[in-house]
């Protein structure tokens, strides 16, 4: 499995109150198949991850399309 980085895109997540919000300007790291991290961008990315470069996109971390 590969590692995947989505680059500079909004992400729906929870606020400290459990509240979903969206957040400006995220990274979210993939291990595997498992989101590893949600970070602010700005971090270079590591070597060998595959970029998808997100910018002015919505992701919803952990939303199962089935």
């Amino acid at each position: 499995m590969t590692d995947t980085l989505i680059r500079n895109c909004y992400a729906l997540i929870p606020d400290e109150r459990g509240v979903p919000t969206v957040a400006n300007n995220q990274d979210i790291v993939i291990r595997g198949n498992r989101i590893a991290e949600i970070r602010p961008t700005g971090q270079p990315p590591e070597p060998g991850f595959d970029i998808i470069e997100a910018r002015h996109q919505l992701a919803m971390p952990g939303l199962v399309n089935t």
